[in-house]
């Protein structure tokens, strides 16, 4: 969708490079004393991003001037951009006046969206009003609306959406001068429902409803998801030679392979007669708390029947396992979807086995709570919160036995892998699931047989956001003016990949991975995606003395 969109941006930059080096012999007023004849430097920044300047230069202390404040505001050393264009900046000698550096700045316009607000639940009959915008907002902004599905609902070019009948559809904002650039949202047409308490019938206006409308949107979805879903046992071993049910969930089989009847493991072909099949191996996804103190492992799909089945690895950290198993029954494999596309408030419907046999196949609907939440965990059993996972937090209803089991989209996509939930007198309906994105990339390592090990920084922080909080933290750790947020490193391990990095006490740790970092979670997580002796190069950016420093972490 926005491919045109970043295209045109980057002809843009190419442009104006192209004049850079056209004018790089003429002359451009900043001031009455000075022209630029040549830049040191070119940043590159988008409409509304900061950047921090150094403060000294060469270690002579230095203020900056800037030849269009319609361009690009200053502030001390904090530099943000306000328009798209050409702009110059240049450092001088706080004592005699003297340009240190001349830098050009080249500033490109936001990435268009299109943003549509509105109740995304109506009653067959209503109207709802909805409203688009196209950010930034110098963009056009006429909007075209459109649903996809006229027989459950209708929208005017004004944005009224009429609920028509029971269902669900999407109504799409696209910009009028853009076919390409648009937006979707899911909205739900119900029946405006009443619950007699005489007789216990639900009733529209005296009429009973025909719940097959409901049957036909949520069917076919939850019988989708279902038939990837099986049931996971683990036992134990007790000191009379007997087994012991050490814990019961469920598993997500996201893979089919043949075993032939040479012994031979292929990857799945719909060809192969079935006569040279003499098995169908299975992988499965399921938890790691389900499996990790067991020594015998079953699955089951139906009432008491059970598949003997074999653990292949499981992450210390993420609370997932993969395990294989064979039999001559045929079982489909899940579809995954996108996580990292999910939105607050989508619907979604979590699959498992509540309690084991006795709830087998068990659906519940909810919404999409938060798409990322970040959950502290102790995993090494110190009674140290090391570990900051990951989650889709959602308020389909999950029990024990969930556990394994998968969150499916109205697709009947695979968008997690149901995990745990709080449990409180105070809290109910907070159920996470570990995104399906994450659980790809993990599950990949651990099909191989592979452990993940993930390193540790090494190093002691403060959040900034806190230390500017505090004056008695502020007494203590000093930090510049113009940084707002970051981690401060108050001590560095020898021999940790901070270390070996080169970070430094004293510095502000503002970037991981190409992601800002505002709280220790945010910095631990994105630690946590680093697996030990895969050689993943990784950039960090550091605040320092006045600068921004980037140091490389190699795993």
């Amino acid at each position: 969708m926005l491919k045109e969109v970043i295209n045109i941006k980057k002809g843009k930059r190419i442009l104006i490079v192209l004049l850079l080096i056209f004018l790089g012999g003429c002359t451009k007023p900043i001031s009455e004393d000075l022209t630029i004849t040549e830049s040191n430097e070119i940043i590159y920044l988008e409409i509304g991003e900061d950047t921090n300047l150094s403060s000294t230069i060469d270690d002579f202390d230095v203020y900056w001037e800037v030849d269009d404040s319609s361009l690009l505001t200053l502030s001390g050393t904090a530099a943000t951009a306000i328009d798209d264009g050409l702009v110059y900046l240049v450092a001088r000698n706080s004592k005699t006046n003297e340009v240190l550096k001349q830098v050009a700045v080249i500033i490109s316009p936001e990435e268009p969206e299109v943003v549509i607000e509105g109740s995304q639940t109506i009653d067959i009959g209503e109207i709802s009003s909805f409203t688009a915008s196209i950010s930034p907002l110098d963009n056009d902004q006429e909007i075209v609306w459109s649903v996809v599905d006229q027989t459950i609902a209708s929208i005017d070019q004004s944005g009224n959406v009429t609920g028509l009948k029971a269902g669900i559809t999407k109504i799409r904002a696209t910009a009028a001068t853009n076919e390409e650039l648009y937006s979707e949202v899911n909205i739900l047409v119900q029946k405006n429902i009443v619950e007699s308490s005489i007789n216990n019938e639900i009733i529209v206006d005296n009429e009973t409803i025909d719940m097959t409308t409901l049957d036909t949107i949520f069917g076919p979805v939850i019988e989708k998801g279902l038939s990837s879903l099986i049931g996971v046992s683990s036992y134990v071993n007790t000191t009379s030679n007997t087994e012991t049910l050490y814990a019961s969930g469920s598993g997500v089989i996201y893979k089919r392979n043949i075993i032939l009847k040479t012994g031979e493991e292929v990857a799945y072909d719909a060809n192969i007669s079935t006569s040279d099949i003499k098995n169908y191996k299975y992988y499965l996804i399921t938890n790691r708390h389900i499996i990790e103190n067991g020594s015998i492992y079953r699955v089951y799909y139906g009432s008491e029947t059970e598949i003997t089945a074999h653990l292949i690895q499981y992450d210390k950290q993420i609370d997932l396992a993969v395990l294989d198993f064979e039999t001559k029954l045929y079982f489909p494999t899940a579809t995954f979807g996108d996580s990292d596309l999910i939105l607050q408030g989508e619907f979604c419907i979590a699959l498992g086995n509540p309690y084991g046999y006795d709830f087998y196949k068990t659906a519940t609907i909810g919404i999409i709570s938060h798409p990322t939440r970040y959950v502290s965990d102790d995993t090494d059993g110190d009674d140290v919160s090391d570990w900051d996972a990951k989650y889709i937090q959602h308020d389909a209803a999950i029990n024990e036995g969930n556990s394994g089991g998968a969150l499916i989209n109205l697709k009947g996509e695979v968008i997690g892998i149901n995990t745990t939930k709080i449990s409180s007198v105070s809290v109910d309906n907070m159920g996470f699931a570990i995104p399906s994105n994450l659980v790809l990339e993990i599950v990949e390592l651990l099909e191989q047989g592979i452990q993940p090990v993930r390193p540790k920084l090494g190093v002691t922080v403060l959040s900034v956001r806190d230390i500017l909080s505090s004056a008695e933290l502020q007494a203590e750790y000093s930090v510049p003016s113009g940084i707002t947020y970051g981690m401060y490193i108050a001590e560095v391990s020898n021999g940790g990949l901070g270390y070996k990095a080169g970070i430094k006490a004293g510095d502000i740790l503002i970037e991981f991975a190409g992601v800002k970092i505002y709280n220790s979670y945010e910095l631990r997580a994105e630690i946590g995606k680093i697996i030990i002796g895969s050689g993943e190069i990784v950039e960090m950016k550091v605040y320092r003395n006045g600068q921004t420093v980037s140091l490389t972490v190699v795993s």
